[in-house]
């Protein structure tokens, strides 16, 4: 009886721990795009400005 009772709470923990993990995998993509993107804008704002130095 026990047994019956605590696998599908297992499983649902194994699930939302692979929930968890891939939502903070995207979250980790996206923060890295957008600091690439921010990074690569400064980094032509400043090459604009010594180009016209």
């Amino acid at each position: 009886m026990a047994a019956t009772v605590k696998a599908p709470i297992w499983d649902a923990r194994q699930d939302l721990q692979f929930e968890v993990k891939s939502l903070l995998l995207i979250l980790f993509y996206y923060s890295a795009a957008n600091l690439s993107r921010a990074i690569s804008k400064e980094f032509s704002v400043c090459s604009c400005a010594l180009r016209r130095l």
